[in-house]
């Protein structure tokens, strides 16, 4: 119930900001939809529950810690984890990754790569990913920032994080979210979990071409649609489970 209605929450959002040319001029309009940047974390993070049942909700006010992190197995014994940061922004241009950000983020990534409930999940690996997600981005800041917080981890840490850094717009989640309950038939009955996972997992990790950063749009989760519909429709009868209504209903 809680990601319907996080749907319904952002759908209407979206509806409202495409509206706008300039999102800074209807600040008090749109704020009406994300009050506040723990109200917008929050509805991110129920959709992200839906779509990966193991995800988790970390960050408090304060912690030096990422807001939550993306968990799905990668093999009967570990798995992979994708740490992500909300980003709620009216501002002029798109959310400003300021240095102080840049610092942000790379201190969550170092931290959240020591924990050892997470080292326990991954085998001792590094994050796969680290998620920025926002419903407003500047993208001219994207491939600074990941050169400058990548310069940060070879110079500190011996070369050695190999976590990923991605942006991924609201309106992206939101489709995920809606791919899912449409191929819930499928998906819900594990017959294409692990190939959503994977779809998502290479969409968070690819890094666009002669940049330090992945890219997670709404035109690259339309085209991950169309694969996991080309996949659902090459199921033999005897791989497709009953459909629960229930199941879907109370997502």
């Amino acid at each position: 119930m809680k990601a319907r209605e996080a749907h319904n929450i952002c759908r209407k959002y979206l509806a409202a900001a495409s509206r706008f040319d300039d999102l800074h001029e209807h600040k008090e309009e749109l704020s009406n939809h994300f009050s506040s940047g723990t109200y917008f974390e929050k509805q991110v993070f129920y959709l992200l529950k839906f779509l990966f049942p193991r995800a988790e909700r970390w960050g408090k006010e304060s912690e030096r810690e990422s807001d939550g992190a993306i968990v799905f197995p990668k093999d009967r014994n570990s798995y992979r984890v994708l740490s992500y940061d909300t980003k709620r922004s009216f501002s002029k241009g798109g959310y400003d990754f300021e240095p102080a950000e840049e610092d942000q983020a790379t201190r969550y990534i170092l931290y959240d790569n020591e924990k050892t409930r997470i080292r326990a999940k991954t085998g001792d690996e590094n994050l796969d990913a680290h998620i920025m997600i926002s419903q407003h981005f500047n993208e001219n800041h994207f491939d600074k920032m990941a050169r400058n917080m990548r310069g940060h981890f070879d110079l500190f840490t011996d070369n050695s994080v190999s976590t990923k850094l991605a942006f991924m717009d609201l309106e992206a989640v939101v489709k995920l979210y809606e791919i899912k309950r449409e191929l819930f038939e499928y998906l819900g009955s594990g017959d294409l979990v692990d190939d959503f996972n994977d779809q998502f997992l290479a969409l968070a990790t690819t890094e666009v071409e002669d940049s330090r950063y992945a890219r997670i749009t709404k035109s690259e989760v339309e085209n991950l649609e169309s694969r996991m519909a080309r996949l659902a429709s090459e199921l033999s009868d005897d791989r497709i489970r009953p459909y629960s209504k229930q199941a879907r209903d109370d997502s």
